[in-house]
């Protein structure tokens, strides 16, 4: 995936996938995993990460 700057409209118009969860990992959580982590469509994925956050602030 190459690094470009993406407007808020780009973002919210991307379909659930891969290349949404890159960018989650790239750009809020700033780590570029290997693995794919399904944020966009797993919903208990994302629910787990919240919780998670939650915890630490």
């Amino acid at each position: 995936m190459t690094q470009t700057a993406l407007t808020r409209e780009q973002v919210l118009a991307m379909e659930p996938g891969q290349e949404l969860d890159e960018l989650i990992n790239l750009h809020f959580f700033k780590i570029d995993m290997v693995a794919h982590v399904p944020y966009s469509t797993e919903i208990s994925v994302a629910w787990k990460w919240k919780s998670g956050l939650q915890g630490l602030g």
